[in-house]
């Protein structure tokens, strides 16, 4: 298998966002392009990128059965990609027994960048592709991804975050849930909420692109919720697929025109329980 990424940086970008959910990716390499997975422990939430092999310059892939999986160890890997930028080109080949990533930065056009090669050691691994059901989501957001990044942010503090979508008046509300303790014990200061107006004609605000009839609510986790945010970096825009009784989407789109990459990376988020409801998993 060989490959050539022309913006690096992107790729480090989306695996810093699953390096915070897990030590070890599952990789899945097709004549269709790469597919990247990792869960957290708990299995609450789970990230997956997808990079089309169309987006990808001198994808070659001759593997017999077509496919070959193995585990990326993220800190690794994600050491090495900050060695480059996004304007360098990387070589990236694996051959038979495919348990070692060769990669190679071309043309280090950043002076306060490395210009060389490197070699990492791969894991085998048991897991497998997790396919998530087709589901018909009660609401869709789009907005942009620094303002989900701003908002989320804001209440690094709380436990959870109330999603409320209320499509008749045309609004979103983040409300904090339970406060993270101080090391005495008490409680810190609470935050109030946050309410974004719909408005299709704003290019920096929130759209409520689906809505049900009446309000809905969605408890989520804000660690999470704040790990996912760190993808601003990837895509300019994100969407947020919700439903009170399946794992919340949030996607970003990679355009290749922009990022130089096709695909996709996505987040899949249980909602948390509340006084009425029980804590749902990615299985």
């Amino acid at each position: 298998m060989e490959l050539t990424l022309e913006n690096p940086a992107i790729l480090q970008r989306c695996l810093r966002c699953l390096q915070d959910l897990s030590a070890t990716a599952f990789v899945e390499a097709t004549p269709r392009g790469l597919y990247f997975q990792a869960l957290d422990d708990a299995k609450v939430s789970m990230a997956q990128i997808e990079i089309k092999s169309s987006g990808l310059r001198n994808y070659k892939f001759e593997v017999p059965g077509n496919k070959f999986s193995f585990g990326l160890p993220l800190k690794a890997i994600n050491g090495m990609l900050s060695c480059m930028g996004t304007h360098d080109t990387l070589l990236i080949s694996m051959s038979k027994p495919f348990d070692v990533l060769h990669m190679h930065n071309a043309n280090a056009k950043d002076e306060r960048k490395v210009s060389g090669t490197w070699e990492l050691k791969l894991s085998d691994v048991d897991d497998e592709r997790m396919g998530m059901p087709l589901v018909d989501y009660s609401a869709e957001l789009l907005m942009p991804s620094d303002l989900l990044r701003q908002v989320v942010s804001s209440y690094t503090d709380s436990t959870s975050l109330m999603v409320v979508v209320n499509g008749a008046e045309r609004w979103v509300e983040f409300t904090p849930g339970g406060q993270k303790l101080n090391s005495d014990g008490s409680e810190g200061p609470k935050k109030g909420t946050t309410r974004l107006r719909s408005n299709p004609d704003a290019a920096d605000g929130v759209v409520i692109r689906r809505s049900p009839a009446t309000p809905l609510r969605v408890n989520l986790a804000c660690q999470f919720l704040t790990a996912f945010s760190k993808a601003n970096q990837v895509a300019a825009r994100v969407r947020m697929f919700l439903h009170p009784e399946v794992p919340t989407r949030v996607r970003y789109e990679m355009d290749e025109t922009v990022q130089k990459i096709t695909g996709f990376l996505q987040f899949f988020l249980a909602p948390q329980a509340t006084a009425a409801t029980e804590t749902g998993s990615m299985s």
